[in-house]
């Protein structure tokens, strides 16, 4: 008697020390049915040893089972649908079950809103270069030339015209350069620039140069003149005691298309008034 007590209390100590472990829960992976036998195929895990089986609540009939796969009849008459299965062993396992072929896809619904534009991506590299166009139709150049031929004195601050083309006979667009070369004293300032007599309108950048001994002033633009305007070039003296010594002069041509049409293609300059005096 007193072995069979100490048995006992062995066996209860094992009980507490190495506690049995809880069976785990049923899932379930997949089911699929075979209508030709009307029965269905579950398989998961943990289904026990005495699983029961039930399709939106009605109780199905077990046919076999192991742990991993229940096999069980479908009830008869069952339509195509979706169905809630549960499987209980050591817990319930529920799957959403849908059973017969899929409907006609529906409508298409509207378009929803267009999202946010992301952000731009990186410059592809440059293409390749592309042929050279066509040359155009050779304008029709209409040479009025102006040159001077003495030196002249400049005086301070005051503009001495040095030489002027003849009158324009047709308006367009004029393309003109011209230079003129001057000797300077150590720190003079000679200023030059064109402009149209008619219309008072400056025809190119003030080219202005500081230095000594022979310098050269160039100048060169493209403005609209009209028929009649007359082209002049001037020259002054920042200091008056500079002289033009050469008969440089400058060289004005008219240019227009071939079509007789004026040339739109040169730009009009902007701001070319002379530099203000002090």
């Amino acid at each position: 008697m007193k072995l069979r007590k100490n048995a006992l209390l062995v066996l209860a100590l094992l009980a507490v020390c190495f506690p049995v472990l809880a069976a785990a829960a049923p899932t379930i992976d997949s089911a699929t049915a075979n209508f030709s036998t009307n029965q269905l195929t579950i398989t998961g895990t943990s289904f026990g040893t005495t699983p029961s089986v039930k399709l939106d609540g009605i109780a199905l009939t077990v046919v076999s089972y192991n742990a991993t796969s229940v096999v069980a009849d479908l009830p008869s008459g069952i339509g195509s649908g979706t169905f809630r299965l549960a499987v209980t062993a050591t817990g319930t396992a529920t799957f959403d079950l849908t059973l017969g072929s899929a409907g006609p896809q529906g409508p298409q619904g509207p378009a929803g809103p267009q999202g946010i534009e992301g952000p731009s991506g990186p410059s592809g590299p440059t293409g390749a270069q592309g042929p050279t166009g066509a040359q155009g139709p050779a304008g029709v150049s209409l040479g009025y030339s102006a040159y001077s031929s003495s030196g002249f004195a400049l005086p301070q601050y005051e503009a001495t015209l040095i030489t002027q083309t003849p009158a324009i006979q047709t308006a367009g667009y004029c393309y003109l350069s011209g230079a003129a070369t001057v000797y300077m004293g150590s720190g003079d300032q000679v200023y030059c620039w064109a402009l149209s007599q008619g219309t008072q309108q400056p025809l190119t950048n003030t080219a202005a140069t500081t230095g000594s001994n022979y310098q050269t002033l160039s100048l060169s633009g493209a403005a609209f003149v009209n028929a009649g305007d007359v082209i002049q070039m001037f020259c002054d003296s920042g200091n008056g005691i500079s002289t033009v010594t050469d008969d440089s002069g400058f060289h004005a041509i008219l240019v227009q298309n071939a079509n007789g049409s004026n040339s739109s293609n040169a730009t009009k300059q902007k701001n070319l008034l002379p530099p203000s005096k002090p």
